[in-house]
């Protein structure tokens, strides 16, 4: 089995397929697979700056409230100037995650591995019935749906489609909670996303934002080396150090 290098894994298995393609793929392969590099360092880049956002919430929190007496204010709803950051980012982090999902297939068809047209959404190619001689990544696109992509796909929809972060369910639902002298910060995110009603929301299971974006980033990361692995394994590759260039931007080393 072919295992990506630790460093540089994405350009590194991009540029080994590369290498081993027929001119003629070449382009195509680059297009599809540097757009799908390009959505999950998006979603690093989120997920990033919602923790530095956190930081800075942290900073501006605990000078507000050292003003007050620690007994009276050790949990709170923190609503301050960082609450539209860390919400925008929270939203580009789901989009971005959604969207590379989407991208494996275009660059599995791309690459061959998938030889019919796999459409451009995991969840309507999930709910086809799996195809006679399906390829190992088959079956791979399909668990990864199940253990991470619905879950992602709910959370995407409902924040960009049904609820609103701007309203006051979520404005509030920030929390500040005095831990061994030191401030945490918590967003809870809503038990049943794929209800898309903020009267059938729970929060019973006290899902973090930052704990539930590292998890799906997480489980994609395994899908996109998956993804790279039955590429490199089509056409006889073997991941390289070499770089490639989309749009003026050069990606690796």
């Amino acid at each position: 089995m072919i295992v990506l290098p630790e460093s540089g894994w994405l350009p590194s298995g991009i540029a080994g397929v590369t290498a081993n393609l027929p001119e003629s793929k070449k382009v195509q392969w680059e297009a599809q697979a540097g757009k799908l590099a390009f959505k999950y360092m998006r979603a690093e880049f989120h997920l990033a700056e919602i923790r530095r956002c956190y930081q800075v919430a942290i900073s501006e929190h605990s000078a507000h409230i050292s003003q007050l007496t620690e007994r009276d204010n050790v949990c709170s709803s923190y609503n301050g100037a960082q609450a539209d950051s860390i919400f925008f980012h929270l939203e580009a982090f789901l989009e971005a995650a959604r969207a590379a999902h989407d991208s494996t297939l275009a660059s599995l068809h791309s690459a061959k591995v998938l030889l019919q047209d796999p459409g451009i959404s995991l969840s309507q190619y999930c709910k086809k019935p799996v195809p006679e001689s399906a390829p190992a990544i088959d079956g791979i696109l399909r668990t990864f749906w199940s253990s991470c992509g619905e879950r992602t796909k709910a959370y995407r929809d409902s924040l960009v489609h049904y609820a609103s972060l701007s309203g006051l369910v979520y404005q509030t639902a920030i929390n500040m909670q005095l831990e061994n002298g030191s401030w945490q910060i918590r967003l809870f995110l809503p038990d049943n996303p794929e209800s898309n009603s903020y009267g059938a929301f729970t929060f019973n299971k006290r899902i973090e934002a930052v704990a539930l974006c590292d998890k799906i980033l997480s489980e994609t990361r395994t899908l996109l080396a998956g993804v790279l692995n039955a590429c490199l394994a089509k056409w006889g590759a073997e991941p390289s150090p070499a770089s490639f260039t989309i749009k003026g931007v050069v990606i690796g080393e």
